[in-house]
């Protein structure tokens, strides 16, 4: 953490009024001399427990540019130095550094004072520095480095170079940010240094009104002569050079504005947000700061997050002057995160309703780019089927997410969903062992350990998501959670494929009842949909099984350790040839082998045609294909027109070995490759299906 005490316009000097000198400087002494002390007083009793690591001056510091200008500046800087002998200070000339009497030398006195300011150093700070000729290169280079050893580099340029030429706008001259360029390629450092920038101009029009000011818009503005010509090209230069940070003063008016720039190539554009922060004055007297502006300065905190982005709490702090001893008082504060974003992650989105944010999950996640930290919160529970949910190049239909959601949760059937413990279990039973995410007898199914003095309540202690709900009505809430870990499924077999889905907590939110669901890993194009249907689903549920009805369904929010935006994912539908009973497909296909069997034939070419697509790594259910291979086993007499042909049979035999070999590569340690496997039955199914003819 560094901590910068940003003061601008000291104006530090004499100004004419009328025939007569008085104090451009607000703090004098008795006799209306300048008094710099007292200011560097005030800010000392002000920050005496907390010293700043470095103290940047955006220019002005003297009134006409002259000697004694810089006198004065001189014993401000002293005192300071005096209480905080550590703290680096970082002068840019303003435009009064400028001494329009001396034609030849109009910032020598300034550049004298920055030889008496940094004595031996001065080589090292200003190394572009060659004389007088040369203002433009009067370019300082600070490494600011704070007690907890985080490095801050500070480069001040001159806007106030070329101020005498007749019809030249205020400007960075461009050789000099060459030069500038060069000299960062030498100082190249490990250090993950934030960088500022400091000038006197303001690189951005802005309007100067005080608080509570109303602005007028009767009249156009005139065009602001004081900005930075060439301000969109040194913004450019600012984001390619990794700048964080740009502070100025001229206004005598404070004001922050964070800028996102992006520049590079489609899809992924590079982008670095840049703060320009401008200070107040801290000196200037009462007459040269417009609608009654108050002194003041700005306190900036930069934090490291990484490399490559900090965050940034700025402080403008005003110092009331109507009181004896002047103090100052915060007036407003800002906080922002700078630099680059973050490599992968973290993502965080947060929207009222659902398919707002996929949307903009959709927006912000580039193809298979696999990131860590995701976040989604979701206010609503309402499923709102969302137009982004994809599987290639075909839309996700809600009638997909609502197979898939019966994929995760056989036991979930009619309209009681799981209200009925007997309908669950019987539902649990039929779905078989190897039911592929377990999400359902995880979360639904019961303990084998009975409690038989209390059977009334082993319906609710034997389940883990109706224990969890039950602790709801506890003092401590944070028992309300259920974790789907088997260690019996996850541990010693390899059979199924571990859920996503880690755990769920219940959260009391009067008058809402929210959920927040942990994942290991989320794909976020398909099976974010289905999840967020699903936990839509158990939400409302846990709200209608509380007592009296308190809450109501509120607040989804995800979390994942990784996601991934996946061109082709891999659907898990519950087929209609899994689905449909042993008898059913008995009747079915005998009927198919008659002559008059048509419609027989077509449903039975349908179920296999919707088995082969979605036969996947998440599909691979042999049951129902073994019963069928097993009825056309049995019967007799061929006809290549009837799905009974040698043909046909082959075909069935062949998509189940490879599905069973799939499954035997996924158990194996290390895991082998099974997508050949399920490629070569996927095909074979492809190829039953069109054996079957009308």
């Amino acid at each position: 953490m560094i901590r910068i005490l940003h003061l601008s316009d000291l104006h530090c000097g004499m100004r004419a009024r009328g025939t007569d000198l008085v104090s451009a400087f607000r703090f004098t002494t008795k006799d209306g001399k300048p008094d710099p002390e007292r200011l560097a007083e005030i800010l000392v009793r002000e920050h005496q427990d907390d010293p700043p690591d470095g103290i940047i001056i955006s220019g002005d510091v003297g009134w006409t540019g002259s000697a004694d200008d810089y006198v004065l500046a001189e014993r401000f800087l002293a005192r300071l130095g005096e209480h905080w002998p550590d703290s680096q200070v970082v002068v840019a000339p303003g435009n009064h550094d400028v001494d329009r009497n001396k034609p030849d030398a109009r910032q020598a006195a300034f550049c004298e004072f920055l030889r008496h300011l940094h004595r031996d150093a001065f080589p090292e700070r200003y190394p572009l520095w060659s004389g007088a000729a040369g203002r433009e290169m009067l370019v300082a280079f600070h490494t600011i480095r704070s007690r907890d050893g985080d490095s801050l580099l500070v480069v001040a340029a001159n806007s106030a170079a070329c101020l005498e030429a007749e019809g030249v706008p205020i400007f960075i001259n461009p050789d000099a940010l060459m030069a500038i360029e060069g000299q960062l390629r030498k100082l190249a450092s490990p250090d993950p240094l934030a960088r500022i920038f400091v000038l006197h101009h303001n690189i951005f029009p802005f309007v100067e009104v005080a608080e509570g000011d109303t602005v007028d818009l009767s009249r156009p503005e005139r065009a602001d002569e004081t900005i930075v010509a060439n301000s969109g090209k040194l913004q450019t230069w600012l984001a390619k050079h990794r700048f964080h940070v740009v502070l100025h003063g001229h206004k005598h008016v404070a004001h922050g504005r964070e800028d996102i720039l992006w520049h590079g190539g489609d899809p992924n554009p590079d982008s670095r947000s840049i703060l320009t922060v401008g200070a107040g004055s801290v000196g200037v007297e009462n007459h040269h700061r417009r609608h009654s502006e108050q002194l003041s300065y700005n306190l900036l905190t930069l934090t490291r997050r990484s490399a490559e982005q900090w965050t940034t709490h700025v402080v403008v702090r005003r110092i009331e002057e109507s009181v004896a001893i002047p103090e100052p008082k915060n007036a407003y504060s800002y906080r922002t995160s700078l630099g680059a974003p973050l490599p992968r992650g973290p993502r965080a989105f947060h929207t009222e309703r659902m398919d707002d944010c996929h949307r903009a999950i959709r927006e912000a996640c580039a193809p298979e780019e696999l990131f860590t930290n995701f976040i989604s919160i979701v206010e609503g529970a309402e499923y709102r089927h969302p137009d982004s949910a994809v599987i290639g190049d075909r839309l996700v239909s809600q009638h997909d997410v609502v197979s898939a959601f019966h994929v995760l949760h056989p036991e979930c059937e009619g309209e009681h969903r799981w209200d009925d413990l007997d309908q669950v279990d019987a539902a649990l039973e039929r779905a078989g062992q190897p039911f592929r995410f377990q999400h359902g007898p995880r979360l639904f199914g019961h303990s084998e350990r009975r409690n038989s003095g209390h059977p009334g309540e082993n319906r609710w202690e034997t389940r883990p998501i109706l224990y969890a709900v039950k602790t709801l009505e506890l003092d401590d809430p944070s028992k309300a959670f259920v974790s789907l870990f088997n260690p019996e499924i996850d541990v010693l077999t390899r059979d199924q494929p571990p859920p996503g889905l880690m755990s769920l907590q219940f959260i009391k939110n009067s008058p809402f009842l929210d959920l927040v669901a942990t994942f290991r890993k989320i794909e976020l194009s398909y099976w974010w949909v289905v999840n967020m249907y699903e936990l839509g689903e158990i939400l409302r549920w846990a709200s209608d099984a509380l007592p009296n009805n308190k809450f109501k369904p509120g607040r989804i929010t995800f979390f994942a350790a990784l996601a991934q935006w996946k061109r082709e994912p891999k659907p898990a539908f519950m087929t209609a040839l899994d689905k449909i009973s042993l008898r059913d497909l008995s009747g079915l296909v005998l009927a198919a082998r008659s002559p008059g069997g048509g419609a027989q034939r077509r449903k039975l070419k349908a179920l296999v045609e919707e088995k082969a697509r979605h036969t996947n790594d998440a599909n691979l259910e042999t049951e129902r294909l073994k019963h069928l291979f097993e009825l056309i086993e049995g019967l007799q007499g061929p006809s290549c027109d009837t799905p009974v042909s040698p043909q046909f049979r082959q075909e069935l035999h062949t998509a189940i070995q490879e599905i069973e070999s799939a499954l035997r590569a996924r158990r194996t340690v290390p895991r082998q490759e099974s997508k050949p496997n399920i490629k070569r039955a996927a095909a074979a199914l492809q190829r039953a299906a069109a054996l079957i003819v009308d």
